[in-house]
């Protein structure tokens, strides 16, 4: 688990690092768009290559050599300005970073209750970016916050090389089981419910990405948006807390509605009310839906892919979604309107809970109506 979170530390505290990098870098809406989209495909472009190589490699190898590769690229635009190589090296931070979370989620999804440990894991990562999120603003200056956040970052990277220790060489599943082909039909559903993932982090990193900077446009203070963006990730933390509390007592599809009733919720609330309690509550209640979720979408994976074959792919799929909905979002600002951003993710959470409830009622009673 603390793997996983020293090497997706930057995403955890997303808006608040871009935040910084607008002020100190004066970069648009677009090329922030970027630097997050680049960053997540990065991490997704190496999950989807983990699908061949994570359970035969060396998961200590692989963590080490993630550690190393992220925290140098996470350095080197300190020392250089420039932007191409901001955006090349945040590609190259986000293809290291996926080794090591690769390994992380395969790990979890062997767990005898992977659905907890997904959730908890989201609990350990939201802490981590509610202190990035409080602090970085308070501790730092506009000019050099964004480089901070970088050392930070590089730092935090070269830590999880000592966490490499503790995991097993490599698959902990029986080789039988690893072995196994899954009949077809099976893996279109598990495939499904990899897209079910995509779609619903596409929507939430559409909005994610520019939270600071709808605050900013909302006429509130750098300081005030990191301390907003800090709260909602404790409401995620406390979201992936109960869910990891309630497991699947009550199924998998009530969770799983809630979430994204609650989502919807949100981001009305964001394009109607402007004032300071309204767009706190409506991040909070972002935060808290997003992480309560997580741990069943991921979960109905395992759950399907009892083989461990295509568990490294939820890592790709969180992040592909991340960086497709944090690109599009920056071409679908207007003059500081987020209206589009904020359609564009309803439509997406919409989808994703119809699939998620045509793929439990085709394969999991017990799943659908709760043990």
């Amino acid at each position: 688990m603390l793997t996983a979170v020293c090497l997706m530390a930057y995403y955890s505290s997303m808006p608040v690092i871009l935040g910084r990098a607008a002020a100190s870098r004066h970069l648009e809406a677009n090329e922030l768009g970027l630097l997050a989209g680049l960053f997540a495909g990065g991490v997704a472009i190496t999950a989807f290559l983990a699908l061949f190589f994570v359970r035969k490699s060396s998961w200590k190898t692989l963590i080490r050599c993630g550690a190393i590769g992220a925290g140098v690229a996470f350095i080197t635009p300190v020392y250089i300005d420039s932007l191409t190589i901001l955006l090349i090296a945040h590609l190259v931070a986000g293809l290291f970073c996926g080794l090591g979370y690769s390994v992380a989620i395969a790990f979890l999804g062997d767990t005898k209750n992977p659905t907890r440990n997904y959730a908890f894991c989201f609990v350990l990562q939201t802490l981590t970016g509610i202190n990035i999120s409080y602090f970085l603003p308070r501790l730092t200056s506009t000019e050099n916050g964004f480089d901070i956040a970088l050392i930070l970052l590089s730092a935090l990277a070269f830590f999880s090389i000592f966490f490499s220790f503790i995991f097993p060489h490599n698959n902990t599943k029986p080789a039988s089981n690893t072995a196994s082909k899954a009949p077809h039909c099976a893996t279109l559903y598990i495939l499904l419910a990899l897209f079910v993932i995509f779609l619903v982090y596409a929507g939430d990193g559409s909005v994610w990405a520019f939270t600071e900077i709808i605050a900013l446009s909302n006429g509130l203070t750098a300081e005030t948006a990191g301390a907003i963006v800090g709260g909602s990730l404790l409401a995620g933390a406390i979201g992936s807390f109960m869910a990891g509390v309630i497991g699947t007592r009550f199924g998998y599809l009530k969770p799983m509605s809630i979430s994204i009733g609650l989502s919807i919720l949100s981001v009305v609330m964001l394009h109607y009310f402007h004032d300071l309690l309204s767009f706190t509550l409506a991040i909070f209640i972002n935060g808290w839906a997003w992480n309560f979720g997580s741990g069943y979408r991921m979960g109905l994976v395992a759950a399907l892919d009892t083989s461990g074959r295509f568990t490294p792919l939820i890592a790709g799929m969180q992040l592909l979604g991340s960086s497709c909905g944090s690109i599009i979002a920056g071409l679908l600002v207007t003059e500081a309107s987020f209206l589009w951003v904020f359609i564009f993710a309803s439509v997406l959470w919409t989808i994703s809970l119809l699939l998620f409830y045509w793929i439990l009622k085709r394969q999991f009673k017990t799943l659908f109506i709760g043990q």
